[in-house]
């Protein structure tokens, strides 16, 4: 079945325009609030603040609806719902599918325990169609406390520690083809995960650049008489041929592995042991000099990369200094599987060996970082791996040991087993769009399935998960729409627009802020988008709002004095009930142009529907700017329910949203 191509880059370029943010999952975007000259709040634009997600699985319905079992009745799929088929419980959260504590994830930015993303890293992911590694920026993060059982798996090629319901991408036996698993099905089952990837296409720079610097001088004659400073710089250095990006990246391994900085004069780096035919003709394309000498002190051979302050400060800052804190720069470990083979063969050539026999290759190294960005490339590259943590000598630094596994999966349940476990602590995860990350645990990784619910029977990739809701939404078939809510505070909207938004009762639920229950001290207005850029308009806007806070306040003031003068219409036993009526009398004087914050929750169905009307190009301004960011926060927290509208933009430059299957 063909699927529709969703762009969803216009839609998260503007949500970033607008200010959006996501944290825990939760899109918003928020509104600034402005004072007039006499410090009346008001605000000119609508916020919105996703409150919460679905916990019923609209996606995976598909599962529901069309994977029955035939030799079941549907009355034992009543009386056991562990019968139904994979993925399409209806209520089941993203919070049963986590890691433990210990797992770590793949990032742009290295190895992370979960518990330290900053919500600004790519994770490293599977593509589940083509099986090729590719980097994701997490759609959620999920943090949950947990007390319960768990089930572990640890071997010398594998190791984990998840909730019951974690989802496994993994291939059970004699399946074709790898698909999701809930872990407690297949406990019991011999199954196969991947450790690394079909493939990485990666990117080679257009040019790598080594930074120039400026610097002083102090000038004096042969008395020491000083006659000030003299400023001077040293320009930068470009590479941009392929062939000197590529050098240029095995020194970076030559350097990690074998290298240290010399300072003073003469400034460059100095590669250890006998290498000195290759690190020559690398420092040849670079255009930089070199050569070799014995160290006095031990008899081996040291090549000297010559390049002054700009070559020792670069690979200071880009691979680290000292044994321990080593490391490759990001733009080499993106670099195409191809190059990333030939640094691995490098890194086991300088710090590593290959064991007699089995011709298994090994990194030894004392820095953690390189160890962790070692297996990386393995993954790239095609091979799964495991790092050891060495025993150590007292005095002596500690060793890792990056072991290259010749296989890209391993068994599971074969001579070790899966074991439960109890557990009390932190459970983790993220969601991605491909539904897999790359964690390891005890130093040794795989693929494996993430939070990522939208997944039934036959549907196990995001592209098929989206086709299911494009053929619903296509067809009409809307009522499966409307097992999904979305909860939302939203405030920066006046009177007028929630007047317009009640009228959309159908599979929506509003609680709004009353006015006679709030009192005037919080009172704030909303600027109609027509007068923000009009002067005279703004002006007037400004004066009626402090006019109507003042009036408020002056008629509060009033109706406090009849009441307690014993006025009998504003006289009431409680204090509470006193104050509720002389609010709810000052009320009258407020404009359309009062802010009325509402908490508001929709199904997916009626959401659909007042985004196609309100965020249409006729729809009146103040409401379509509520739809449109309504529509941006939605897009964000779930891509595939909302993933068949278009942003135009008209020439006020203003939005508007559109789709082909309107009325769904």
């Amino acid at each position: 079945m063909e699927t529709t191509e969703r762009n969803t880059e216009p839609a998260r370029q503007l949500f970033e325009e607008l200010g959006g943010t996501v944290k825990d999952g939760f899109p918003a975007i928020h509104s600034q609030v402005y004072h007039t000259k006499s410090g009346t709040p008001y605000l000119k634009t609508p916020g919105v603040v996703v409150l919460a997600k679905p916990q019923t699985n609209v996606a995976g319905l598909g599962g529901f609806l069309e994977g029955f079992d035939p030799d079941l009745r549907f009355t034992e799929y009543l009386d056991d719902p562990t019968r139904l088929p994979d993925s399409s419980q209806l209520c089941k959260t993203a919070g049963q599918t986590c890691f433990d504590e210990e797992t770590e994830i793949l990032t742009d930015e290295g190895w992370k325990p979960f518990a330290e993303l900053n919500r600004e890293e790519l994770v490293l992911t599977m593509n589940p169609r083509t099986g090729r590694a590719e980097y994701q920026r997490p759609l959620a993060y999920q943090r949950f406390d947990y007390d319960g059982f768990m089930f572990g798996f640890e071997s010398p090629s594998l190791s984990f520690l998840t909730t019951p319901d974690h989802r496994q991408w993994a291939k059970t036996h004699g399946a074709a083809e790898y698909r999701f698993h809930s872990t407690w099905k297949i406990a019991n089952k011999k199954f196969l995960v991947r450790t690394a990837s079909d493939g990485w296409q990666g990117t080679i720079p257009s040019l790598v650049e080594i930074s120039g610097f400026d610097f002083s001088q102090r000038l004096s004659n042969h008395t020491g008489r000083d006659y000030g400073t003299r400023a001077s710089s040293v320009p930068p250095i470009t590479f941009d041929r392929q062939e000197e990006i590529r050098a240029l990246a095995l020194l970076c391994v030559y350097y990690a592995t074998e290298g240290s900085l010399h300072k003073g004069e003469g400034e460059g780096v100095v590669i250890y042991g006998d290498h000195a035919d290759e690190v020559k003709r690398i420092a040849e394309v670079l255009g930089l000099t070199a050569h070799t000498y014995v160290d006095r002190r031990n008899g081996c051979p040291r090549t000297m990369v010559h390049g002054g302050k700009r070559i020792s400060r670069f690979f200071q800052e880009e691979c680290g200094k000292g044994s321990q804190n080593k490391r490759l720069p990001a733009w080499v470990l993106n670099l195409p599987s191809d190059w990333l083979k030939e640094l691995w063969d490098v890194l086991v050539k300088t710090d590593g060996h290959v064991q007699t026999g089995s011709g298994t290759e090994y990194l030894s190294t004392t820095s953690t970082t390189l160890a962790g960005q070692a297996q990386e490339i393995l993954c790239k590259i095609g091979y799964g791996s495991r790092v050891r943590t060495n025993k150590s000598l007292e005095g002596r630094l500690q060793t890792y040991s990056v072991c290259r596994k010749t296989r890209k999966q391993t068994y599971v349940n074969t001579g070790h087993r899966i074991e439960g476990k109890s557990y009390r602590g932190s459970v983790y995860c993220v969601t991605t769009e491909n539904g897999i990350v790359f964690v390891r645990r005890n130093g040794k990784p795989h693929f494996s399935g993430n939070c990522y619910m939208s997944f039934g029977p036959r549907r196990t990739t995001n592209e098929n998960a989206a086709a299911y809701i494009e053929r619903l939404t296509s067809a009409g078939h809307g009522s499966v729409l409307e097992h999904s809510s979305f909860n939302f505070l939203l405030y920066g909207i006046s009177r007028s627009v929630t007047h317009e938004l009640v009228r959309h009762r159908a599979g929506v639920a509003i609680s709004q802020i009353s006015q006679r229950y709030v009192s005037g001290s919080v009172l704030r207005f909303v600027e109609r988008p027509e007068y923000q850029e009009d002067q005279e308009l703004h002006r007037t806007f400004e004066e009626r709002a402090d006019r109507a806070a003042s009036e408020y306040e002056a008629m509060a003031e009033l109706l406090l004095e009849r009441q307690e003068g014993g006025a009998s219409m504003l006289t009431a036993d409680y204090r509470t009930d006193a104050r509720k009526k002389v609010q709810q009398t000052a009320r009258s004087l407020l404009p359309n142009e009062t802010e009325a914050p509402m908490v508001f929750t929709g199904n997916v169905r009626a959401l659909r529907h007042i985004i196609e009307m309100r965020a249409d190009a006729h729809a009146e301004s103040e409401i379509r700017n509520l739809a449109l960011r309504l529509f941006l926060c939605l897009r964000t927290v779930d891509p595939i329910l909302f993933g068949d509208y278009d942003l135009g933009e008209l020439p006020d430059g203003t939005y508007t949203v559109s789709t082909k299957n309107r009325k769904a």
